[in-house]
């Protein structure tokens, strides 16, 4: 089984690395830290009953963090759908979601109220294609679970909650995994210039040249065993139910996701705004085409903080780059996009707090001794 170990829970690393992902993606979309909250709660959650002994479904754990965010947008999940406990983070999505949240995600609000868990081989939802649902994985790439297979599969289930299209799906993953290798081998290569003691900061390290290392050992993941193999006689959604958590099942994910999958293989021949037959890139493949050409992400004595940096900039939507009206430039407008931003920091510090709280109390019973 392939796999990267990150950090213990226990080392000061590991908290900054949690804190400054999910700071980031709070401060890159505030509207949709409903999101954020669900797949951090849900997957905390499933921790806490793993470390008393008690399997829980990760992804449906999930799910029920979706209806309450649902519920938080004053959304009317469909009458199927099961009615879970009002959370602690939902007043406070509520209060910092904006008012024509529907208007503006259409899609997404109704994927959102659906009565019936969806599966990757079992979606109403396969037009959804932009990328909405990352503050969902937000947290993903810092799960305990080492094997890359598992984690890759989580990650493809829980985009799958939202988004069908088998492009956002392959996109989920790799991101995911990119994500995953750029902490694993950091920490790998961190721990060899110690050894060496050459005194180089691994902090220092040129961005892009580890951003290629992680996209490399993830092509490499996602390569089929067996070239020569037939292919996905159906597309996606016929062949995935018999895939499991294998290599062999992760790479015909990507294989059905021709745009996803020649982002990976070449971020910068890839088409990012129109493919080959004049149609727009789906938001997912930007989204992973800015993944794997931006800036690495900050290690934790990097952290931005308060401040922000470049790489908050790549990870939001193109939309929000559109040219701000008068009433936006207004004094008024700033203040209360500045309390937003604040809020919304202050909500991913208290689930940083509980993730790692969680993290801590599973590695106790479940940690690899000697790690």
């Amino acid at each position: 089984m392939d796999s990267l170990p990150i950090p213990s829970p226990d080392a000061p690393e590991h908290s900054a690395l949690v804190r400054a992902a999910l700071r980031a993606q709070a401060r890159a979309r505030p509207e949709l830290l409903g999101g954020l909250a669900a797949g951090v709660e849900g997957l905390r959650e499933a921790l806490d009953w793993s470390a008393q002994g008690v399997g829980a479904d990760e992804t449906a754990c999930v799910w029920l963090g979706d209806l309450r965010w649902a519920r938080a947008l004053g959304l009317s999940p469909e009458e199927a759908a099961p009615v879970p406990p009002e959370a602690w983070w939902e007043p406070e999505v509520a209060r910092l979601a904006p008012a024509d949240f529907a208007e503006r995600h259409p899609l997404l609000a109704r994927a959102l109220c659906a009565g019936d868990m969806p599966y990757p081989a079992r979606t109403p939802f396969t037009e959804l294609a932009d990328d909405t649902f990352l503050p969902r994985l937000a947290v993903l790439p810092l799960h305990p679970r080492e094997g890359l297979e598992q984690l890759g599969q989580l990650a493809v289930n829980l985009t799958a909650l939202t988004h069908g299209h088998p492009e956002a799906l392959a996109a989920g993953l790799v991101i995911v995994l990119h994500r995953r290798a750029l902490i694993g081998l950091g920490a790998e290569e961190a721990e060899a210039l110690g050894d060496a003691g050459d005194g180089a900061d691994p902090q220092h390290r040129a961005p892009a040249q580890l951003r290629e290392r992680a996209r490399r050992r993830v092509l490499e993941l996602l390569s089929p065993r067996d070239p020569g193999g037939s292919a996905p006689s159906a597309g996606l959604l016929a062949s995935y139910g018999a895939t499991g958590a294998t290599r062999s099942g992760l790479a015909r994910i990507l294989a059905a996701a021709p745009l996803s999958a020649a982002v990976l293989a070449d971020p910068d021949a890839a088409p990012t705004a129109q493919d080959r037959g004049g149609d727009e890139v789906p938001g997912c493949v930007r989204a992973l085409a800015r993944e794997l050409t931006g800036p690495a992400p900050q290690r934790p004595g990097c952290d931005p903080g308060d401040g922000g940096t470049e790489a908050d900039t790549e990870a939001r939507s193109e939309a929000e780059f559109a040219a701000p009206s008068e009433a936006a430039q207004s004094p008024t407008a700033w203040a209360e996009l500045a309390s937003t931003d604040q809020s919304a920091e202050q909500l991913a510090d208290r689930l940083t707090e509980r993730w790692v709280e969680s993290v801590r109390r599973w590695w106790e019973v479940w940690g690899t001794p000697g790690r």
